[in-house]
């Protein structure tokens, strides 16, 4: 049987070990390490030197005993090369499913479009769309009507405002014998003006005679064409009464005459004169 004498440091003692050393590498809690099995923990290597239990740590130096203690740590060593890139891992699981967003809305029916209903997120509702309608434009029907016309609609009558606005823009001229009211009255006062002219020029150039009923009033004589009246009624005048006779010693203009100066005064006579037509002057 062969044996070995190890000089132990911290303290310095002789252990004998007849087994000789045997390395049993990192300290194991749970291993029952026998005399001579040598560990190493924290860096320094330990032997056990008195049969212990497992789970006795190398520091109890009543069982363990140091055979060289860590030494101090060294300079950093130069960066050593990169190594290879490894080899790509395998893909992971697939992770959970998030929670559902808002989507789309349930309800709603054929031909409806889903529109915001405020400027809040999320915030819509299921509508009609307008449909749309050519129909020409009228101010009680469009009025009335929710649909949205189409463009021809509205340019049409967008073309006639404008054929309107050019034809009423054209208006600012007069005559020159109208001259005189530009500036002096609105546009409206010059209409109403122009029709009222239009209206007299119109009377003045009528020629026939009108009935007049009620008394003539005015400054000037009243002329009325000698041939104008015939055809009128048959009265019997008294000799008070003025009559119309047409003078030919005048050009046959028309004057008046007491009916009595017809019959030469006589009391009763012009009485049952018959003249075809008196009037009361």
């Amino acid at each position: 049987m062969s044996f070995r004498i190890v000089k132990l440091l911290d303290p310095i003692q002789i252990v004998n070990i007849p087994s000789g050393l045997v390395p049993r590498g990192a300290y194991d809690n749970a291993t029952d390490y026998a005399v001579g099995d040598s560990v190493d923990y924290l860096g320094s290597s330990y032997v056990m030197h008195v049969n212990a239990a497992s789970g006795v740590l190398p520091t109890d130096t009543t069982k363990w005993q140091v055979l060289a203690n860590k030494g101090a740590t060294g300079s950093t060593g130069s960066t050593g090369a990169t190594g290879s890139t490894g080899t790509t891992g395998s893909q992971g699981v697939a992770g959970n499913n998030g929670t559902n967003g808002q989507g789309v809305p349930v309800g709603g029916s054929s031909g409806q479009v889903l529109s915001k209903s405020s400027a809040t997120d999320y915030d819509t509702t299921w509508s009609t769309p307008l449909t749309v309608s050519d129909t020409a434009y009228n101010a009680t029907s469009w009025n009335t009507n929710t649909d949205a016309p189409t463009k021809n609609a509205v340019r049409d009558k967008i073309e006639t405002m404008d054929t309107a606005i050019a034809l009423n823009t054209a208006k600012v001229t007069y005559p020159s014998a109208d001259a005189t009211k530009v500036g002096h009255i609105t546009v409206t006062q010059a209409v109403d003006l122009d029709t009222i002219e239009s209206d007299t020029t119109t009377n003045n150039a009528k020629v026939t005679n009108a009935t007049h009923t009620g008394d003539v009033t005015g400054s000037g004589a009243l002329t009325v064409d000698k041939t104008a009246i015939t055809g009128k009624s048959v009265v019997t005048a008294v000799g008070t009464d003025y009559v119309l006779i047409s003078d030919t010693s005048d050009s046959g203009n028309l004057k008046k005459a007491l009916a009595s100066d017809l019959t030469g005064g006589g009391v009763g006579i012009a009485e049952s004169l018959v003249i075809a037509y008196a009037v009361t002057l």
